[in-house]
């Protein structure tokens, strides 16, 4: 999926037929943001309107005993929406969906099978302690939300608090400070946070009482500036993250953070699986790299032409292909990642995109049956 960045249009590729969809949205230049997993949906914020629609984009599984039915439909837009002031973050974890307008610092809370029946929808709210730019999500049956304080008449985010979600009114963890919070990404009972002190990593426990602990990890005497943004896969050993002309990779078990350089500086990177990262450089060349040691597996594929430092890229991975948007140019690059070559047919989009989501599993992956 992609939105354009001058018309009210966002548009949905079909990835076996390459076949474009157009539907037309309340604004120009949304932000989409998938929520992962199954989920057939892709949300967008139009801040020109203080707008969140959402777009099913038309995947339905259905499960057969051991394995998922792909059953396909035209997309279309949901007759549910949001509006409120400054939507920014929207986060998906355990089927519920976090949003954070950062106008009032409220968080309403959807969980996704409720769009799938067709009824009403309930929406729980819950506030931060101010108005921010803050993100929130739903963890081990608890809601972690960003606090803030005021600094130069700004509010600027400084740490993470657990609500219970059957008492968002009580808070059952405060975390220590956390100096302009900006990226999180979870892996299995552990969250981590960018902060500027290093990484804010909170680790939830069962056993003998549910409860949260946290650590403050320094970043790598290395590494570049901080990481703003940090990405995690269920498989992985590591939660990782972009710094200056590196990456990242925070293991929380441990728990410690270390810096990884790599032959050009990387400007966006996906999961392949749990094993592996393809990085998109500065050189324009995509990258294999091992989780193992982060070293580069395998010859380099030239992909687009080299960035300049304030350009901006995105990859997405599904059905053993990847897809890059150049913002550029209106194309899609696509990747076969097994024979590790660029596939003829390329998407060409109808106006210059904002941002790329991707939001489809493709029938041809191994890992459905259709």
């Amino acid at each position: 999926m992609a939105a354009s960045a001058t018309l009210p249009e966002v548009y949905v590729v079909d990835l076996d037929t390459f076949k474009v969809s157009t539907l037309p949205v309340a604004a120009p230049n949304a932000i989409l943001q998938g929520t992962g997993g199954m989920s057939p949906y892709s949300w967008m914020v139009h801040y020109a309107d203080d707008r969140v629609e959402i777009v099913d984009v038309g995947i339905d599984f259905v499960r057969h005993g051991a394995h998922y039915h792909i059953d396909d439909s035209d997309p279309e837009l949901t007759t549910f929406s949001m509006t409120g002031p400054n939507p920014a973050h929207i986060v998906e974890h355990g089927g519920l969906v976090a949003v954070f307008f950062d106008g009032s610092g409220e968080v309403r809370l959807v969980a996704e099978d409720q769009l799938t029946s067709g009824g009403d929808v309930d929406v729980e709210s819950v506030m931060a302690n101010m108005p921010h730019h803050g993100v929130a999500l739903n963890f081990h049956d608890h809601l972690l939300v960003t606090t803030a304080e005021t600094v130069d008449e700004r509010a600027v985010p400084n740490g993470v608090v657990a609500f219970a979600h059957d008492d968002p009114g009580t808070t059952e963890y405060e975390s220590e400070a956390c100096t302009n919070l900006h990226g999180e990404a979870p892996l299995d009972h552990y969250i981590a946070y960018g902060c500027d002190e290093g990484v804010l990593i909170l680790h939830h426990t069962h056993v003998p009482t549910s409860g949260f602990s946290s650590v403050m990890v320094p970043y790598p005497d290395d590494s570049g500036p901080r990481p703003f943004f940090l990405k995690s896969h269920t498989d992985a050993p590591v939660i990782v993250g972009i710094s200056g002309q590196g990456l990242v990779a925070v293991d929380p078990f441990a728990p410690a953070a270390i810096g990884h350089s790599l032959p050009s500086a990387p400007k966006e990177f996906a999961f392949e699986d749990g094993q592996h990262l393809l990085v998109l450089a500065a050189d324009g060349d995509l990258y294999r790299v091992s989780l193992d040691d982060f070293s580069v597996e395998g010859e380099p594929l030239p992909l687009v032409p080299p960035f300049d430092e304030d350009d901006t890229a995105n990859v997405h991975v599904a059905a053993n292909r990847l897809y890059a948007l150049d913002s550029r140019d209106e194309s899609v690059v696509a990747v076969d990642l097994e024979a590790w070559e660029i596939l003829d047919a390329g998407i060409v989009l109808p106006s210059a995109p904002n941002t790329f989501a991707f939001r489809a599993v493709s029938a041809v992956s191994p890992d459905w049956q259709s």
